[in-house]
């Protein structure tokens, strides 16, 4: 079986998990092929990434009245079930335009699976509608969400062998929309080297259960729906407290401006530090290295949120102690006092309270990190993960032979 997997852009710099999802699969043997509506390279791990880019999008957008015209079942297409956002119009057009031109190509791949709910997905469905394609695709919170969620789904879903969802969060509101019978929960994964001995990443403590400066890290693209005025508030209040730390907020987005105003404003610019992206193994490091992990998530006035975070998995693996707000889909992972500490409310002193009661307490803090590391190998194993979707699409395969 030759398993397509569709993308918006592949590879991103800011999908990691889809390139571990992809390597995996990769390396087990599975014969995949690429499919990226605005890809940025031409090769994947020595694979060709079959690319529109903006150029061939354009052209394709040109020739769909033409399509139109010979499949006049394509019209109903542009008119959404739902109503959506211009962005999301946008998304959906970029797919249209891409299951037009792949359809063939698609077609003569064993199963296709679209690992977004936007874009992606509306390639297969628009290559089904031409030419029978069975497929299959992933729904996530952006996907559900984001200002009442994608406004095609209602003809998409429906027409899916099966959808996967990376969180319980999203799979319970896809089961909960359309069936039960469509929604898996298959997670995000992390390559072996990512996971470490929770008995090696203990800190030898002081008086706060770690080696002053107390290293303080946070990661995600710098959007609203992350939170990280609130993540420097906190700072703030640990400062005030006169903890001796200093922190790292990896990422890059276009919040950037507005959180350095508000450093320093604070006048936390040599103890907080932006660092913008860095690569996936620079994360791993310096999660290796930082004794707790602060996730400040919140719903977006959009709607847009975090399932469960990818990041807090990677800092479970990594040995750092996690303190999360309960958000969406965050107490799936984060279990209070048993793989982190999770809060509820919103006020910086709160937490200021908590992580020095944390600080104080080495061994709280090597439980947690022993918990979570369980946690992170027994739910976020790639290889295991990604064998989960070969297994299905090779069921729905069979299925349909």
């Amino acid at each position: 079986m030759r398993l397509a997997l569709v993308y918006t852009t592949f590879p991103k710099r800011s999908e990691t998990f889809l390139q571990r999802e992809a390597v995996s699969l990769v390396e087990q043997g599975v014969d995949v092929a690429f499919f990226s509506i605005l890809g940025s390279t031409a090769e994947f791990r020595g694979r060709p990434v079959h690319r529109l880019g903006v150029c061939g999008v354009l052209r394709a957008i040109l020739k769909l009245p033409v399509f139109i015209l010979t499949r006049p079942s394509l019209f109903r297409l542009f008119v959404p079930p739902q109503k959506t956002t211009l962005v999301n119009y946008c998304e959906n057009l970029l797919g249209l335009a891409a299951g037009v031109v792949w359809a063939d190509a698609l077609k003569e791949c064993g199963w296709v699976h679209a690992q977004w709910g936007a874009a992606p997905a509306m390639a297969a469905y628009a290559a089904n509608r031409l030419n029978g394609l069975r497929y299959s695709m992933g729904l996530h919170a952006y996907d559900l969400f984001e200002a009442g969620g994608d406004g095609w789904l209602k003809l998409k879903v429906p027409s899916a062998a099966f959808v996967t969802s990376s969180n319980l969060q999203a799979q319970t509101e896809t089961r909960r929309r359309f069936s039960p019978k469509v929604g898996h929960l298959i997670r995000r994964g992390l390559p072996g080297e990512w996971f470490m001995d929770a008995a090696a990443s203990s800190r030898e403590g002081s008086e706060h259960g770690a080696v002053p400066p107390v290293r303080i890290i946070t990661v995600g693209r710098l959007l609203p729906k992350k939170g990280f005025a609130a993540f420097i508030d906190i700072l703030a209040a640990l400062d005030k407290k006169g903890i001796n730390f200093g922190a790292e907020l990896i990422g890059a987005g276009p919040l950037a401006g507005k959180l350095r105003r508000q450093l320093r404003r604070l006048k936390l610019t040599q103890k907080i530090k932006l660092t913008g992206w860095l690569p996936a193994a620079e994360v791993m490091k310096r999660l290796r290295e930082a004794d707790l992990f602060v996730f400040t998530g919140c719903v977006a006035p959009n709607g847009d949120r975090d399932g469960f975070p990818n990041v807090i998995a990677e800092a479970f693996a990594c040995g750092c102690v996690v303190v999360a707000r309960d958000v969406a889909g965050v107490s799936e992972g984060v279990l209070d006092g048993e793989t982190g500490v999770l809060l509820k409310t919103t006020d910086a002193g709160e937490w200021c309270a908590a992580i020095v009661a944390l600080l104080k307490d080495p061994a709280r803090m090597q439980k947690l990190r022993q918990g979570a590391a369980t946690w992170a190998r027994e739910n976020f194993d790639a290889a295991k993960n990604a064998r989960r979707l070969a297994e299905l699409a090779q069921k729905a395969v069979h299925q349909n032979t």
